[in-house]
């Protein structure tokens, strides 16, 4: 359960449910046949989740936030890879890629 309001949630093709609140806190579920099971917290920010996005198969996860940070996720071994501090205030993230391509872009 989350303390404050949950304001980002994502589906992964993977089966896990992540979801992001107002307090900057990331968790991940995983769906089971008939249950979700909570996996892992992650206090990710300082400030609100702007925006979570996965990539198309599901094993990354990009969350950006208002303290100018922007962390990447592991969303299978649930760990977080990679983080960036920013210049500005992202209000939006996606993954793009095109048919066939093995590695995704991140846009903010």
């Amino acid at each position: 359960m989350h303390r404050d309001v949950i304001t980002h949630i994502v589906v992964t093709k993977t089966d896990f449910i992540i979801t992001g609140s107002c307090d900057g806190h990331i968790k991940f579920w995983k769906k089971m046949e008939e249950l979700i099971e909570f996996v892992k917290h992650f206090r990710s920010h300082l400030g609100p989740i702007l925006d979570l996005s996965a990539n198309s198969n599901g094993s990354l996860l990009c969350s950006i936030s208002s303290d100018k940070s922007l962390k990447v996720f592991d969303v299978v071994n649930f760990d977080m890879i990679n983080m960036m501090r920013l210049d500005y205030v992202p209000h939006c993230a996606e993954w793009i890629h095109s048919p066939g391509d093995a590695i995704s872009a991140l846009a903010l």
